[in-house]
């Protein structure tokens, strides 16, 4: 029976797809799958999920200090009385990168691919925690864990206009598990930066990235060499995500950052 539902919300899915592109519509978000939507960690794995085109997608990057990792791919749809996110389809595919840049890897075969049989369906859930739970339904590989709310910060991130240059990376590694901030706020009419190195930690029910850290001013000299001071102190800053997909910088009196899409060629 669970064999016929999936096909039939396969296909189900699939004409919802073929009426958008033809209306040009999307269809709106199940208001009970919209907690799901952001990024979740353990100590060396991460979560990401999102919702595109009427239904959800599931990745699972899992990373060992060898440079060798696991990625876990699912198509799922919202389960509005289990109140779940429920596998159509999914696969698991090996891979090796470097660590100096986890983004660059060379795949392995998959070990599966393609729409997931009776009883093989995999269930995300959010427990009382507020945690996310894995129920992998081909190796049960998720079993005893619970991924924390990290929110969704990640890459390069500016505001020309008010000079601000911040970059985002998760750190999940059992001695760090926060993300590495880095802030450069320049001068419109001078050379000098300030510079800021922190470290963030999400906050699930305020929906803030909570940054602490050091900040190192640099001033171009008569000889054009840089000076730099460090005065000791600790600041803070926080940043939350916005609606229309940006980050707004709440410490600098609310400055919008969009994505520097520069950086990604």
């Amino acid at each position: 029976m669970k064999k016929l539902v999936s096909i039939v919300l396969t296909v189900v899915l699939g004409m919802a797809l073929i009426c958008t592109a033809a209306t040009g519509e999307e269809a709106a978000q199940p208001e009970g799958g919209k907690k799901f939507e952001t990024d979740w960690a353990i100590q060396d794995a991460v979560i990401s999920v999102y919702y595109e085109e009427e239904g959800y997608r599931v990745s699972i990057d899992s990373f060992s200090d060898e440079g060798k990792g696991i990625e876990w791919f699912y198509n799922c749809y919202y389960h509005e009385e289990d109140d779940t996110l429920v596998s159509v389809s999914s696969s698991k595919q090996a891979f090796v990168f470097d660590p100096e840049d986890p983004d660059e890897r060379s795949y392995e075969a998959a070990d599966y691919e393609g729409f997931d049989d009776e009883g093989m369906e995999s269930i995300f859930s959010i427990d009382g925690k507020g945690c996310l739970i894995w129920k992998d339904g081909h190796e049960n590989m998720g079993q005893d864990l619970e991924f924390i709310n990290i929110g969704r910060f990640d890459g390069d991130w500016k505001n020309d206009a008010e000079g601000v240059f911040v970059s985002f990376f998760w750190d999940g590694q059992e001695d760090r598990f926060c993300y590495d901030v880095i802030i450069l706020r320049s001068s419109a009419d001078s050379e000098d930066f300030t510079l800021f190195i922190m470290t963030g930690v999400y906050n699930s029910e305020t929906g803030k990235l909570e940054c602490t850290g050091t900040a190192t001013e640099y001033r171009m000299n008569a000889d054009g060499d840089f000076d730099f001071t460090e005065d000791g102190e600790t600041y803070e800053a926080f940043f939350s995500r916005m609606e229309n997909g940006g980050i707004l910088f709440e410490t600098a009196n609310g400055i919008e950052l969009e994505e520097d899409l520069d950086d990604l060629d």
